[in-house]
């Protein structure tokens, strides 16, 4: 099967703008020079969700299941300060803070991704 080009963001605002003014999804691509099935897959897409933009799509599924995704975030700590990552019992992505490891575990997590420089391991 052939991969079909993307509609431009002006294509697709014009298929709405066409429909709202009333016009046939059939007089719709004959304007435009679309298929008649992409001018209603536009027009359903944009009833429900009020876009026209690009929705994201699902992607591959993760390498790393979440529990390992939390065991490496948290061994996240500054060897030289023996400072770590803590998020402060807020909730993942939200801002976190450092403060002194205490091996405890617990707030000590976080799901920041961080560059590789520096001296966090």
């Amino acid at each position: 099967m052939v991969k079909t080009k993307e509609l431009s963001k002006d294509t697709r605002n014009k298929i709405v703008a066409l429909h709202q003014a009333g016009k046939t999804e059939s007089a719709i691509a004959n304007q435009l020079g679309v298929k008649k099935s992409t001018v209603g897959a536009m027009i359903r897409k944009w009833k429900t969700y009020k876009t026209t933009d690009n929705l994201p799509r699902s992607g591959a599924p993760r390498k790393i299941p979440p529990r390992g995704v939390r065991m490496i975030t948290r061994t996240i700590r500054n060897v030289e300060t023996n400072q770590c990552l803590d998020n402060m019992g807020r909730k993942e992505n939200e801002k976190v803070g450092i403060f002194n490891c205490h091996g405890m575990g617990g707030n000590q997590v976080s799901n920041t991704k961080l560059k590789e420089e520096g001296p966090w391991k």
